[in-house]
């Protein structure tokens, strides 16, 4: 169908602000995670741990036998796959955050734009960048999920023909390989809107089978390939008794943590930490819950296109949050918050004079920190170190300090136990089994036993350990049972003490 000529200017005016906002979007997310000469800051969240995993799988270790991990290895085999391509860089490390964030600001962009008009449809996805993005810039297995679970929501905006129904389930299913609550919970959102929206023209029978049957394929093929390589015994424990028992032995993996990572809040500038803090904390999950009673309460005053489209929003915004209720510490909620942004903005998309309020509120809000933030960071002091995989800066001086130690102190490919942050960005061998080690029951006895068998092979020189007396907030012991006993005494009988961190002692071999 042939376009109208009155419908060409606003189709430009769409593309205009289109552009206009990814061009800013990059520049904000760039400006976050590189200086303005181009080199990348350092990474330091979990997202090393999945980088050294994916380094593993390269060295022919198999998931699930040759490391541990309690979650599936998509992420491992994503940067498996990317590293074993370009290369082990520091600047490729920050290039995912840049993807994961553009590429999720895109699909909010693409997911507003059927519900909420003009420059409105652009709020959520700014919200998102500045007030969730950039509180964990984490290239970590629940963006990839979000991301995958996203596109699947615009998928089914368009329609729920079967095609677009098995678009969807695969799109999750491939996120249930990077994060398999989030994924699987997703899906059976995804179910649940389908029956739910049903009409008598709805063929809900071949539409959940086209929702479900890849689920059935790909997660069990994959499941069913790692049993065979690693061994059922061990795909199981990872997966399901060790995240029933072992997982909440860390207070950060309880729902203690909900409500408990408190920004710090010393100066006036701090302030601006707050605000995301208690807006995300509101908005998952007491933004869907309201926004469901005013779907329903509303039922009458609403089209029903729009209708369906906030309640599979919400369906699965919901979905995201019970797959990590069990652990909803502030960076959790960040990373399965996106959907959140939309209903917020969906929420206050009146006319009324608070509706006008508090969009202007958020406007003035996102515009800013868009701005101040890039702004605060750049004209910070940096430092600068060339490590293996490249050229780094540093904005914090004691990681600066730490990292200059361990970097004049190791060399690459050495085997060192440490903490998985130094390990990448050194490029050393980890002799263990796991990540970390921890004083809890978060570390089994098998992998204590197995850790010591690891650095006599290897001959470890040194030994990098928290410091867990010092009561690191982020490592703090959750009360109950420790199996690292035998392994602190195994370094203490054959290491000595040679230099302490704020959080980290370092043992070197006698």
């Amino acid at each position: 169908m042939k376009l109208q000529p009155s419908q060409r200017p606003a189709d430009d005016t769409r593309k205009r602000h289109f552009f206009l906002f990814a061009a800013a979007a990059l520049a904000f997310l760039y400006l976050r995670t590189f200086t303005l000469g181009g080199t990348p800051l350092i990474v330091t969240l979990d997202e090393t741990l999945y980088f050294e995993h994916g380094i593993r799988i390269l060295h022919g270790q198999v998931p699930f036998r040759d490391y541990f991990t309690y979650v599936m290895p998509g992420s491992d085999l994503l940067y498996a796959g990317v590293f074993g391509i370009l290369g082990v860089h520091a600047w490729l490390a920050q290039a995912f955050v840049i993807f994961l964030g553009a590429t999720i600001a895109g699909l909010l962009v693409w997911i507003s734009s059927r519900i909420l008009k003009g420059p409105l449809g652009f709020l959520p996805a700014l919200l998102f960048l500045v007030m969730d993005f950039d509180i964990t810039k984490d290239a970590t297995h629940h963006w990839w999920c979000t991301l995958l679970v996203l596109a699947a929501v615009g998928i089914l905006l368009g329609g729920r023909s079967l095609d677009r129904v098995a678009a969807a389930g695969i799109l999750c299913d491939i996120g249930t390989l990077f994060t398999q609550s989030q994924g699987l919970l997703s899906l059976i959102a995804i179910g649940a809107y389908i029956i739910w929206t049903r009409d008598r023209k709805s063929r809900v029978a071949p539409q959940l089978t086209s929702l479900l049957l890849p689920f059935a394929i790909i997660i069990g093929s994959i499941l069913a390939y790692y049993s065979y390589r690693a061994g059922f015994a061990s795909v199981y424990f990872a997966l399901v008794t060790f995240i029933i028992h072992n997982f909440p032995a860390r207070t950060f993996h309880t729902p203690a943590v909900y409500f408990m990572n408190f920004p710090p809040h010393h100066k006036l500038m701090d302030v601006s930490r707050l605000i995301p803090y208690f807006l995300i904390h509101i908005l998952v999950p007491f933004g869907y819950l309201w926004c469901l009673y005013r779907l329903f309460r509303d039922k009458a005053a609403i089209d029903r296109e729009t209708r369906d489209a906030m309640l599979l929003i919400n369906f699965v915004g919901l979905a995201l949050f019970a797959a990590i209720a069990q652990a909803a510490s502030y960076n959790r909620l960040s990373m399965i918050a996106p959907p959140a942004t939309i209903v917020c903005v969906w929420l206050v998309r009146g006319m009324s004079a608070t509706d006008r309020v508090i969009l202007r509120a958020l406007w003035a809000i996102g515009l800013l920190y868009l701005v101040a933030l890039p702004f605060q960071l750049q004209r910070h002091w940096r430092g600068y170190l060339d490590l293996p995989t490249g050229r780094t800066a540093f904005f914090d001086p004691i990681e600066f300090e730490q990292f200059q130690w361990f970097a004049q102190h190791t060399h690459a490919g050495e085997s060192v136990v440490g903490v998985p942050l130094y390990t990448f960005a050194l490029s050393l061998e980890n002799p263990t089994t796991v990540d970390y080690l921890t004083d809890t029951e978060y570390t089994t006895a098998d992998q204590v036993e197995a850790a010591i068998r690891g650095v006599q092979l290897h001959q470890s020189p040194m030994i990098a350990l928290f410091n867990f007396d010092l009561g690191s907030e982020r490592y703090a012991s959750h009360p109950g049972r420790s199996n690292f006993a035998p392994f602190l005494a195994y370094v203490r009988a054959n290491y000595h003490l040679t230099k302490a961190f704020p959080n980290i002692e370092v043992w070197e071999g006698n």
